[in-house]
């Protein structure tokens, strides 16, 4: 079989990746966050639920030169060791398999800038950093930011609002902020969660409103959405991205739009409150 080659701008990256057919993932890597690629490449193509979540780049000789698309100068990752794979996915495989696979993917990564684990929540995979190398070039280990516990008060909250609570506490918590980006619009102003959280990673409590908003649309007859999110470093501002991304069912040939979660069978309009720079 002919392979397809094709080229997609997401957020600042660019990911180019060939495939031989549905059951292979080929990724060569191409950017500062390689990670970020293979979360990307495996929600488009095979349609994983995948989060990922970035680190602040903490040595200078971590950043390059660049432009902005307006041309004023501005920093850039450089580029890290590359992810090279040319391997067969099954369809639908178990979480179990998927989790041996990025892990020792992962595993085998030792020398990069960040290291990662990956963690599983019901059909959801974490992609979370643990270690980043620090200002000295040495390797230091890393407390994810959506690992940080916070508390919210029992109550009745829209989606959209519950979720800047979440960001709020854990930005206040570490001293760094977390932009809320690209989201699915109408769902967040409209879908509503009952939350309650004592001392819980923040990580959980996204899970967990995620899930809740399939309740009522199941009751109603509407499809289920499976709900994941990317936090990308903004190494310019110095503070994070947050945005959230609607993946299709894995067997599902009807995509979303990645960048958006745009679908209008399933959430209607996904609008942006603030752009991310493509690069």
């Amino acid at each position: 079989m002919k392979a397809i080659t094709f080229s997609l701008f997401l957020g600042f990256y660019v990911i180019t990746c060939s495939t031989l057919s549905a059951q292979r993932l080929q990724l060569m890597t191409h950017t500062g966050r390689p990670v970020r690629e293979l979360c990307d490449a495996l929600q488009r193509d095979f349609r994983w639920r995948v989060s990922f979540e970035d680190v602040p780049i903490m040595n200078n000789d971590d950043l390059v030169d660049s432009h902005a698309p307006n041309g004023i100068p501005w920093k850039e990752a450089k580029k890290d060791i590359p992810i090279n794979i040319n391997i067969p996915v099954r369809e639908k495989i178990a979480q179990t398999e998927k989790l041996g696979l990025i892990q020792g993917l992962f595993d085998s990564r030792k020398a990069a800038r960040v290291q990662f684990r990956v963690d599983g929540d019901g059909d959801q995979l974490h992609f979370i950093p643990v270690a980043v190398k620090g200002p000295t070039g040495e390797s230091e280990p890393f407390d994810a930011m959506l690992n940080t516990r916070i508390s919210i008060v029992r109550g009745s909250y829209r989606l959209g609002v519950l979720v800047q609570e979440v960001l709020s506490k854990v930005s206040q918590a570490r001293a760094t902020s977390i932009v809320l980006a690209t989201v699915p619009t109408n769902l967040f102003a409209q879908a509503t969660v009952t939350e309650e959280a004592i001392d819980e990673p923040a990580r959980d409590i996204l899970v967990r409103a995620f899930g809740e908003i399939n309740g009522p649309r199941l009751m109603i007859g509407l499809d289920a959405l499976r709900l994941t999110w990317i936090m990308n470093w903004e190494p310019n501002g110095h503070f994070f991205f947050f945005n959230v991304v609607v993946i299709d069912e894995e067997d599902s040939s009807d995509p979303t739009n990645p960048v958006t979660g745009e679908n209008s069978k399933r959430n209607g309009n996904g609008q942006q409150l603030w752009s991310e720079p493509a690069r």
